[in-house]
């Protein structure tokens, strides 16, 4: 698990 790839996840929900 990448740092960049939770990050992209968490904002992908905050957007959603």
């Amino acid at each position: 698990m990448n740092f960049l790839n939770l990050l992209f996840i968490l904002i992908s929900s905050l957007i959603s």
